[in-house]
């Protein structure tokens, strides 16, 4: 096993494949501008963005996996707004929801079922509500 981002799990074997590629993370920082008469503005450091991933996947029933249910697992996710653990090696990257999914149905059989496809996800950190 590779990781995991809710239930849906990056594993490889000689049965199957379901993993990423070009895992990117984007970690950025808010800063407020103050602008001041004759002078540069100054800025201020106001807190950290929500940390930003997104890779690909293929999924293929070659490679041992059925595309339309793995596209319903992630579409599910994404229309539930349900936030979901990111682990990857063994290392906890935060709770995520999933912000946009973009799918390539990219072969069908001879009867329109899906065989192929290329999806990219983009997950967003979810920050929960401080408690009281």
């Amino acid at each position: 096993m590779l990781g995991t981002f809710g239930e849906v799990v990056f594993e490889t074997s000689s049965q199957l494949i379901r993993t990423f590629d070009g895992f990117k993370r984007t970690q950025s920082a808010r800063w407020a501008t103050h602008d001041r008469i004759g002078l540069k503005p100054l800025i201020e450091y106001t807190g950290p963005q929500p940390v930003s991933v997104s890779f690909d996947m293929s999924f293929s029933v070659e490679m041992g996996v059925h595309p339309l249910g793995e596209i319903q697992t992630l579409q599910g996710h994404l229309d539930a707004g349900d936030h979901c653990e990111l682990i990857l090696d063994g290392r906890y990257f935060g709770d995520f929801v999933i912000e946009s999914l973009n799918e390539e149905w990219t072969r069908l059989d001879n009867r329109g079922g899906l065989l192929a496809a290329r999806v990219s996800v983009s997950l967003k950190e979810y920050a929960p509500w401080p408690q009281a």
